[in-house]
């Protein structure tokens, strides 16, 4: 008591300034304590509440399809769960229900259940995790890596497709090559025909001389002599200014008419362009101008009956009129005798003289335009030719490019086989020196008669080129020049006429020479060959190859129709289903897989000795393989990015059925048909046709999502039928015993070595056609088939097998399951796992029927609730936030949250 004698009443104070907040605290963590036991206990209602839920799932959906879903939406169930949720929070059922609810009184505002949409059991994401943790304690691991092992057979897949496309690239180059020979030797053919007919630089020059004589002589003659002669318009002016009456005009114009006869008499028709002839119609013309210009011929008669009318002499009347007969039929005579002679000689010598002339420049027009024509259309011969070797040169050059693409990827692959001896036997074929050198002889002919045709049009007369104008054109020109020269001449006789030609007219004419020199290509060494490679062999042992190859090639292609043809006893659409299915346009809208499958198994047939069927053939078998090779795309991602996907499709594979999914190969290697207790899917459920409504093709709708379940395993079919062709086709293009046989098949075409590698491609290919034809009978009937052959599973022959050749024996075999494994996965690492599991859903609604509708199965519950809590000492004191108190004696308290499987 000493240590505290200074201070009395001081602990007293200061007690009393403390305890009240001391009391305060302590009291509101008393009423804070209970409102956490109370979220724990709110909490844990609900969660039961939602267990309770979650309780109700489908024991069908997930006994045989391994999924776990609500049987009821969330929603449908709130009166039910409300009332677990409020049992639980009071402790209904419980001994000391009372003390319990004394100690939180708790009491329920609200409650709502809610459906979690994204919860759905058809929604992918949701379906794909629940089949993972299924497959994942029941799928064999040791399917992966069987699949796997196998996969390792073709994993050079992509350098396989890329050295046989290199391969039919270059056979097609080569087949090319043979086609630019073969209209190179054409066109070589026509240009050395041509060379060797036209006519030399002398024989051109003489016929140049000639035309240069005939035009400057006889064909100016005639026309100077036809247009002087229509120019000439002379008469005896003198005597008929003294012709003043009636018996000098008599006088005059008979004098004239008999002088006409006479000069007429001596023209010769048969001699137009001498001299005497020229002059002689000359003359004949003056003293017919003369008659003209008096009058009418006839009018001799007139004068002459007047003038003796007039007579003064009287005789007896018969005498006279006997002697006036006479006298007057003989003037007649002589009129009807000039009549007849001016109507023969005076058109006829002008017809005479336009025929010459017109002959003489259509014939020299003629036969230059001939050679200038010739000269042309060598000049597009040679053209074409070196055009044609052209081509020829550059498909040498992409041959030899295709070659060396073929030689680099053969050199990639790990066993190339005979296909390295094919490479190297090709390597010389591909110079094109001797090429180059006959297009340089070509160019030279091309280039002469370019020349020619130039030089021949400068052969001119009046500017007219006497080689390109018509002759017509020609002669009009001449014609005016002609009346030009003539007109208003002084002397229009032969010397006058002559001389106008020689001094005037004919010194419009150019006339040329010219000189050229064209190769000869007839004895080249390059156009020997090309003849060689294009000679027509037909024979009876090419005939017998033919067959033999056509046969194969017939075979195969009845191979495609059959992998094409669909199976009628599939008949389930999916289009006829009424009920709602996940991929629907209006739920997930998963469209069927877009992929192509047509080009697959449209190979064809045909003769291997059509150009049009060779090409057709390779562009089929190439369209197909490469097809083929899209769908082994990915192959090493599998495992690396995609064993989710693995799961997904073994899911669909023991789950569901497909087109072999009751065959079985037994001990004895022949196919067991399963039924009952032995076939049943992975959760132990019997695969029947009355539970799997697309029985036989559920599997093959996941992967395509066509309608049609038919379509779904033709396209399937389709796909495997391209992959056996791809593995066949190059078994085929590497075995040395199908090469030695492809030898002997192409043997008739050793002359053109061209045409070899083409031939034994197609051979090839048909062989394979023919492999693939007995692989997909056999893996459609339930077999696997030997995923690479070799000599002891090629059926088709020509291997070098020993007769018991089986292509369902071999060391690894793939059958229609495996494929239809692969193409699953593969699709999913293309298009996603999405369709798949779209489609997956669909075949769960419709196996299951009415009974279940997976599109409202929800797997999570979520609920929401409101509860109050009474506090004893937070009473009547507000929140001044206004955010959750109130005044009161109850604390509200929200409560939400979500629970699933």
């Amino acid at each position: 008591m000493r240590l505290f004698c200074e201070k009395k009443g001081a602990i007293s104070v200061f007690l009393s300034l403390i305890l009240l907040p001391m009391l305060i605290v302590a009291l509101l963590a008393n009423d804070a304590a209970r409102i956490y036991c109370a979220k724990s206990v709110i909490a844990d209602a609900g969660e039961m509440a939602m267990n309770a839920a979650l309780s109700k799932y489908n024991d069908k959906l997930k006994d045989e399809y391994g999924l776990i879903a609500m049987d009821k939406q969330p929603s449908s169930m709130q009166k039910e769960l409300e009332g677990y949720f409020t049992d639980s929070l009071n402790g209904s059922g419980l001994s000391n229900e009372g003390d319990y609810k004394h100690i939180l009184d708790l009491v329920e505002q609200s409650f709502e259940v809610i459906d979690v949409e994204a919860s759905k059991v058809y929604k992918t994401e949701v379906e794909k995790q629940q089949i993972l943790e299924y497959m994942k304690y029941r799928a064999p691991v040791c399917m992966a890596e069987m699949v796997m092992d196998k996969l390792d057979q073709i994993k050079d897949n992509k350098k396989m497709m890329e050295a046989m496309e290199a391969q039919a690239d270059f056979a097609e180059a080569m087949e090319e090559c043979q086609d630019a020979f073969q209209n190179a030797k054409e066109k070589l053919e026509d240009l050395s025909e041509r060379v060797e007919m036209f006519p030399s630089d002398t024989d051109v020059n003489a016929l140049l001389d000639r035309t240069y004589q005939e035009y400057t002589t006889t064909m100016s003659k005639a026309l100077l002599m036809k247009a002087a002669l229509s120019c000439y318009g002379s008469y005896d002016q003198q005597g008929i200014r003294n012709a003043t009456d009636t018996q000098a005009k008599f006088d005059l114009m008979k004098s004239a008419m008999l002088s006409f006869l006479t000069m007429a008499a001596k023209v010769d028709l048969n001699q137009p362009l001498s001299d005497t002839t020229y002059d002689n119609y000359i003359d004949a013309m003056y003293y017919k101008n003369t008659i003209d210009y008096m009058g009418k011929i006839d009018d001799l008669l007139t004068w002459y009956d007047e003038l003796n009318t007039s007579s003064g002499e009287e005789e007896t009347e018969d005498s006279a009129d006997s002697a006036e007969d006479k006298e007057r039929k003989k003037l007649s005579d002589k009129i009807t005798e000039y009549k007849n002679k001016n109507a023969a000689i005076a058109p006829a010598y002008r017809d005479i003289l336009t025929n010459t002339a017109k002959d003489i420049v259509s014939r020299y027009s003629e036969q230059l335009n001939n050679i200038r024509s010739s000269a042309g259309d060598g000049m597009i011969s040679a053209a074409d030719a070196y055009e044609a070797l052209q081509k020829v040169e550059k498909k040498l050059k992409e041959a030899q490019e295709k070659h060396k693409i073929w030689k680099e990827k053969t050199a990639a692959l790990s066993d190339p086989g005979s296909m390295q001896d094919e490479v190297e036997k090709y390597e010389g074929l591909f110079g094109t020196d001797s090429c180059d050198r006959l297009m340089e002889k070509v160019a030279n002919d091309r280039d002469q008669y370019k020349k020619v045709k130039s030089q021949l049009e400068g052969e001119k007369f009046y500017d007219q080129s006497i080689a390109v104008v018509s002759s017509e054109k020609q002669l009009q020109k001449y014609n005016s020049e002609a009346n030009y020269a003539m007109n208003g001449r002084d002397d229009y006789h032969y010397t006058g006429m002559d001389f106008v030609r020689s001094q005037t007219y004919i010194t419009g004419y150019q006339h040329i020479s010219v000189s050229y020199s064209l190769s000869s290509i007839k004895d080249d060494a390059f156009y020997a060959e090309l003849i060689r490679y294009c000679q027509d062999n037909e024979s009876a042992e090419k005939e017998k190859q033919k067959k033999e190859a056509n046969e194969k090639l017939e075979q195969g292609a009845q191979g495609a129709e059959e992998a094409k043809k669909e199976d009628d006893e599939l008949s389930f659409d999916w289009s006829s289903v009424e009920m709602s299915l996940p991929s629907d346009p209006n739920l997930l809208g998963y469209s069927s897989y877009r992929a192509d499958t047509s080009a697959l198994t449209d190979t064809a047939g045909g003769n291997i000795g059509s150009k049009k069927d060779r090409k057709n053939i390779i562009k089929k078998v190439k369209e197909s393989i490469k097809q083929a090779n899209s769908f082994l795309d990915g192959l090493d991602r599998i495992l690396s990015d995609g064993v989710e996907n693995l799961y997904i499709a073994e899911y669909a594979m023991q789950m569901f059925t497909y087109y072999t999914v009751d065959k079985q190969v037994n001990a004895s290697h022949t196919i067991d048909t399963l039924s009952g207790e032995n076939l049943t899917s992975l959760s132990g459920y019997l695969l029947t046709a009355d539970k799997h409504k697309a029985y036989k093709a559920e599997t093959e709708y996941i992967l395509w999502g066509k309608s049609s379940s038919k379509q779904n395993v033709q396209a399937t079919v389709a796909v495997i039928y391209g992959i056996r062709l791809l593995f066949n086709t190059f078994f085929a293009l590497t075995n040395h015993s199908i090469n030695e046989k492809a030898e002997l098949i192409a043997a008739p075409w050793s002359g053109t070595p061209y045409m070899v590698p083409i031939i034994k491609l197609v051979f090839k290919f048909g062989l394979a056609l023919c492999e693939t034809t007995d692989d997909i009978k056999d893996i459609k009937a339930g077999y696997g088939v030997s995923v690479t052959k070799s000599k002891t599973t090629w059926v088709s022959g020509f291997a070098g097998g020993m007769g018991n050749e089986d292509n369902t024996r071999g060391t690894f075999t793939l059958d229609y399951a495996e494929y239809l494994r692969l193409f699953l996965n593969t699709s999913m690492l293309v298009s996603g796992y999405e369709p798949a599991l779209a489609r997956i859903g669909d075949c769960i609604q419709v196996n299951t029927g009415d009974s279940i509708d997976i599109t409202k199965m929800s797997t999570m519950v979520s609920i929401q609730a409101t509860v109050t809590n009474r506090t004893t000492y937070m009473r009547k004191i507000a929140d001044w936030s206004g955010a959750g108190w109130s005044y009161g004696d109850r604390y509200s308290i929200d409560y939400k949250s979500v629970l699933g499987y």
